[in-house]
């Protein structure tokens, strides 16, 4: 008798266990993927919206809504990012061993919604740090090549 309940015992455990890598571990890297998908596909979608804060009246500006979805799009993915982020520690660094960072392309895509239709803040360099911050956490092609000075670090 004990010659089956053994394999058996050992079945469900490997079948709990394997249930909660596929849940746990398997979701979270598969929400991760995914969210990087839209990101990079919002970081190309959005990259010519004009500068909307150049004028007196911003809303009056014929790119607004085309801003005001591109700001709400990019601080909902930063969201996303940074929750994932924040609560899944075990994941982050799984992620951070294949040179992903989440938390600090989270940062990036907030400084990037904030500063991506203020002329001020692209004549400063912001936009291009933020942009350059966001590429690099997450290892997509560098729209700045390496011979680009946007950071000081």
């Amino acid at each position: 008798m004990f010659q089956y309940v053994i394999p058996a015992l050992i079945g469900l455990f490997t079948g709990i266990l394997s249930w909660f890598a596929a849940n746990f571990v398997g979701w979270s890297l598969v929400r991760f993927y995914r969210l990087r998908d839209e990101i990079h596909t919002a970081l190309i979608r959005y990259a010519n919206v004009s500068p909307v804060y150049e004028r007196k009246n911003p809303s009056e500006h014929p790119d607004w809504a085309h801003y005001l979805e591109a700001h709400d799009t990019l601080r909902r993915l930063a969201s996303e990012l940074r929750a994932l982020a924040s609560n899944h520690p075990v994941i982050t660094r799984l992620l951070a061993g294949f040179g992903h960072r989440p938390g600090d392309a989270a940062s990036g895509l907030f400084g990037f919604a904030n500063t991506f239709a203020d002329p001020a803040a692209r004549r400063r360099g912001e936009l291009a740090w933020n942009r350059d911050a966001i590429e690099r956490a997450l290892k997509f092609p560098l729209t700045y090549p390496e011979g680009v000075k946007v950071r000081d670090d």
